[in-house]
């Protein structure tokens, strides 16, 4: 992201989906069924599907139940946490990624 960012084109809108889906956790593409609205009678589902359509109709992901959805840059490095409870987290990685490749320009 932050390499996208970097290039000062279209803004970069940054998430984690961390739901846990049944007792397999959380996984890659598990947020797809939530952005097409394909769970019933689910808030998550419901501001998702919103903030993905603000998304396309704005070019910035909005929904009523979200947080202001702020930009990533390389300072703030803005990721919306997507749960049950979602919250824009602010360089919510950064540690982790200096630790695991320190030299690594991220």
């Amino acid at each position: 992201m932050s390499h996208k960012a970097d290039q000062n084109g279209a803004k970069v809108y940054s998430y984690l989906f961390t739901k846990q889906i049944s007792d397999q956790g959380s996984f890659h593409t598990a947020e797809i069924p939530y952005v097409f609205a394909n769970v019933e009678n689910d808030k998550l589902s419901d501001t998702m599907s919103e903030a993905w359509a603000n998304f396309a109709k704005t070019g910035v992901p909005s929904a009523e139940n979200l947080p202001e959805w702020e930009p990533y840059d390389r300072e703030n490095m803005a990721t919306m946490i997507l749960d049950d409870e979602s919250y824009l987290a602010h360089n919510h990685d950064k540690k982790l990624i200096e630790m695991l490749e320190p030299d690594y320009r991220y």
